[in-house]
């Protein structure tokens, strides 16, 4: 599942195209709900490529968002490497939140692809990798006991250290600090 912004910062380009290499498995169907400036081009390159296994939805409210995030085996987020050091993915906290390992399309200087990495709760993909981001959605697809744990994983990193008590005390710490 990819929920959100489907627009210039994205990269759901290579996801469309790895899609095309995982076309054969009836099991591997990507689902992207949002709206954007490039969502027209996303649904005509999936009809140019005679794409079965890709579902568009509309954006989805607050309300339908953490329910579309849960129902998925894997949650997607994507950055395209121009927008590397500009931009975050602040949808992790609720993929996390759902309990829902990450696969995230990004460079590994991106912020937040090290607490992925470090904790455990996914993988990475280099942007404009569509052959490399399908041997890793195959790779995550025989291992659905590991992405269970991610999933768990994930919902114990955001509970323990992004929590609102938690952030409320990280910022009082900090701001304590700065008038010292």
């Amino acid at each position: 599942v990819y929920s959100g912004n489907m627009g210039y910062s994205s990269d759901l380009k290579t996801v469309i195209e790895s899609a095309k290499f995982l076309e054969m498995n009836t099991d591997i169907h990507f689902l992207l709900a949002g709206d954007g400036a490039l969502k027209d081009a996303l649904i005509d390159l999936t009809k140019n490529l005679n794409l079965k296994n890709v579902t568009f939805l509309p954006f989805q409210d607050r309300d339908n968002f953490i329910e579309v995030l849960a129902a998925s085996d894997m949650s997607l987020i994507t950055l395209n490497k121009n927008f590397t050091t500009v931009s975050s993915q602040g949808k992790m906290y609720s993929i996390m939140s759902a309990g829902r390992p990450i696969l995230a399309i990004m460079n590994k200087e991106a912020w937040g692809a090290d607490l992925i990495l470090d904790e455990k709760i996914g993988g990475c993909v280099d942007p404009g990798e569509p052959k490399k981001l399908a041997s890793e959605i195959l790779f995550w697809y025989e291992k659905n006991e590991e992405l269970i744990e991610m999933g768990i994983r994930a919902r114990k990193v955001i509970v323990e250290n992004f929590s609102l008590d938690i952030s409320v005390s990280k910022f009082e710490q900090l701001f304590n600090k700065s008038i010292e």
